[in-house]
């Protein structure tokens, strides 16, 4: 399934149950570093416990929810291990030091994957942005269990 900016879905219309790995490829036309996070906040959009704050430095949420594959820009995430408290999570990008998101990224890809395949992909463009240091590239609203 290819999906459009802005499109909402049930990720179990395309077949991710307990599961899902978020996979991000990106062709840059730059060198400055990007960093990519993953985020659980709760029902007033709070990061209300800095240990769901997953990123380069933060591989793993305490109960391994959330995790991140250390040195790429893939997440996994197990639906069944999050704490009732985590009511939407939040995949993001910003740059580390001078430029912005038109600049640095020429195109990406979001794949979206079960336990066996990918289902679903996004793709964006950096010339969508203006002058954005940081964006978020996708949230996921846990609704219904």
């Amino acid at each position: 399934m290819d999906l459009l900016r802005g499109q909402r879905f049930k990720l179990e219309q395309v077949g991710v149950n307990s599961k899902l790995k978020l996979e991000v490829d990106m062709v840059l036309n730059s060198n400055l570093e990007l960093d990519m996070s993953c985020f659980g906040v709760d029902e007033n959009d709070n990061l209300s416990d800095d240990r769901y704050f997953i990123f380069y430095n933060q591989l793993s949420s305490p109960e391994g929810a959330i995790k991140k594959e250390n040195n790429k820009d893939t997440f996994y995430i197990d639906f069944s291990l999050l704490p009732k408290t985590i009511k939407k999570i939040i995949l993001s990008i910003s740059i580390d030091g001078n430029g912005n998101i038109k600049e640095v990224i020429n195109e990406g890809t979001i794949k979206f994957s079960n336990e066996k395949e990918v289902v679903a992909s996004f793709n964006f463009k950096g010339q969508e942005y203006t002058t954005e240091k940081s964006i978020v590239l996708l949230e996921i609203y846990l609704k219904d269990n």
